[in-house]
């Protein structure tokens, strides 16, 4: 049986190729869905986290055509990104420390695995790509994030 892949379609200025290939990455691990996201919306969430890494622009031309390469779908399909989602609070002190503290609730996305390839995509024109979350956390990414109304720009295959 074939296995299942998601085709991503790159924005028409990726000229090397104009899609990439994604296969689940924890397929037979109990708790994981996949969910299709709004590429822009993610990386926005992803912005807030701990660990983020540049833009592509940012990377060193080396780099960039690493994760080209590896992403190139004449390589076959890759693994999609595994991402955590959660809400965090944060506090915003006030002038001085006479009024109450504002606290303000936050969408955060963070990455298992695959940060780098969601770079790309974002970089690459991307506009929907596939990614792997526990099934706890879908329900919140598809609300914050979800990919409503872009169903021609991913695949299911």
């Amino acid at each position: 049986m074939k296995k299942k892949t998601w085709r991503v379609h790159l924005g028409v200025t990726h000229t090397p190729y104009a899609y990439v290939e994604f296969k689940r990455s924890h397929e037979h691990a109990a708790g994981y869905t996949v969910v299709l996201v709004d590429v822009k919306r993610l990386m926005g969430c992803f912005e807030r986290d701990q660990l983020v890494i540049g833009r592509p622009t940012e990377w060193t031309e080396t780099k960039r055509e690493g994760i080209r390469q590896f992403l190139d779908p004449k390589e076959g399909a890759c693994e999609m990104p595994v991402v955590g989602f959660s809400i965090r609070t944060r506090t915003h002190r006030r002038l001085l420390g006479f009024a109450t503290p504002r606290i303000e609730k936050v969408p955060v996305a963070g990455f298992t695995n695959g940060r780098h390839r969601a770079r790309y995509l974002q970089y690459a024109g991307a506009k929907v790509m596939p990614v792997e979350v526990h099934e706890a956390e879908a329900a919140l990414l598809r609300e914050r994030c979800g990919a409503s109304g872009h169903g021609s720009e991913c695949e299911v295959r």
